[in-house]
């Protein structure tokens, strides 16, 4: 359910938006003169308040399957290269060692994550339809298959084209390093204490889930409020700024 359903919603929007265009076409070919122009204008209107939803729903779609599929592949193939990378040093080799080999395995990951995902479209395509008529959907049955291989189509390009951007981006940016020691504060200058939480994935909706808090929606929230009961006896110790 979670990569078939977005996976179907997404693959169909093209087939749905070739079918709504055809129509439109056909009924403005059918009106003439200043009449084709107010029905495209009124049509344009009215597909931008009642689409929207549609499109929001699709692009939620999309970014579920990102989530599942596109961002786990990318991060996968990097570490898993750079344990392999790394393996081979000494336990006491430097960290900046480690740190200089994350590098180009980023951007063999984004390269490796490119290639396979250009494989997996070669192979998918033959599979993919792009357009349609409202006759088409007559039988939705034989709609699922292309509109799954669309999907996967969409998912792949945009992973082809991403993972070459974050390997790029990895490799140019700073690599982590463990510190091994902290500057010590000077006896004199203001100390801040400051509590830092994220990523709380708490539950807002009443029967929302995740993974952390089941489906009791914001009865799941109970970790939350051990938190801040902590907090509040931390800070009745030694107040936080």
């Amino acid at each position: 359910m979670l990569i078939g359903f977005p996976g179907v919603m997404l693959g169909i929007a093209p087939l749905l938006a070739s079918a709504w265009w055809t129509k439109i076409s056909d009924r403005l070919l059918a009106i003439s003169g200043f009449g084709s122009l107010a029905a495209l204008g009124v049509i344009l209107v009215l597909s931008w308040y009642g689409i929207r939803p549609v499109f929001r729903f699709i692009e939620r779609s999309f970014w579920a399957l990102h989530a599942l599929a596109v961002q786990p592949v990318y991060a996968f193939v990097r570490e898993a290269l750079s344990q392999v990378a790394e393996a081979f040093l000494d336990e006491h080799a430097a960290e900046q060692e480690r740190s200089r080999r994350r590098a180009p395995m980023a951007i063999l990951a984004g390269i490796l994550s490119s290639s396979l995902a250009g494989a997996i479209v070669f192979i998918i395509w033959p599979a993919t339809q792009w357009s349609a008529t409202w006759e088409t959907f007559a039988a939705p049955s034989q709609l699922i298959l292309p509109a799954l291989a669309n999907a996967v189509t969409i998912v792949g390009i945009y992973l082809m084209a991403s993972s070459l951007a974050w390997g790029m981006s990895d490799a140019m940016m700073d690599q982590p390093v463990k510190v091994h020691q902290f500057a010590a504060p000077d006896a004199t200058s203001r100390q801040w204490r400051i509590a830092h939480l994220s990523d709380l994935h708490i539950v807002g909706e009443r029967f929302g889930y995740r993974i952390e808090s089941g489906r009791s929606g914001p009865r799941g929230n109970d970790r939350l409020d051990e938190i801040f009961r902590r907090l509040d006896a931390l800070h009745c110790d030694m107040p936080l700024d």
